[in-house]
């Protein structure tokens, strides 16, 4: 009958509504270096799924960096990985915006996520990628080297300082 088949259809509920960011979990204050891998995880209003690839934008003082989706699709907990390359810096902290998650990101009705929001301040999650142990063909002129033993970028007490400044006429 006609009637029971329109009455079946009024329990149907459409899903309209984006899934929302709702944290960002930082991989702690902390100065990493080359080699080191930061990890994010990204926390959901619901399970999403992607399309394709998926990735977060860091930002650098050395240049936008991309984090590489490392799993959670189909749950509300997506976890990305960094791993700091040579010549990577971020002495003041990194940065994500409102558009940092890449990739089509959807949940199971197909609506997609919506852009990040506001982040927790990541002024302490520093990076240092600089080159270690490099080697120099040739005279150093006027310079100061020193071992950074706690990778603050700056010589501190107990930290070998060596290096001599000459005028050469």
């Amino acid at each position: 009958s006609q009637s029971a088949a329109v009455a079946s259809t009024t329990d149907i509920q459409i899903d309209q509504s984006s899934p929302a960011v709702s944290a960002v979990q930082s991989p702690g204050d902390a100065t990493f270096n080359k080699g080191q891998t930061l990890t994010f995880t990204i926390k959901t209003s619901e399970p999403v799924f992607f399309d394709g690839s998926a990735a977060l934008k860091l930002g650098l003082e050395s240049g936008s960096k991309t984090a590489a989706f490392a799993g959670g699709s189909g749950t509300d907990t997506l976890t990305f990985t960094y791993q700091v390359g040579s010549g990577d810096l971020a002495t003041r902290g990194i940065s994500l915006d409102t558009t940092a998650l890449l990739g089509l990101i959807k949940d199971a009705a197909g609506n997609p996520v919506s852009s990040i929001g506001s982040i927790d301040d990541l002024r302490g999650v520093n990076i240092n990628g600089a080159l270690i142990g490099s080697s120099v063909d040739g005279y150093l002129i006027n310079t100061v080297i020193f071992s950074d033993a706690n990778g603050n970028n700056q010589i501190d007490a107990g930290e070998a300082v060596g290096g001599r400044y000459r005028d050469w006429e």
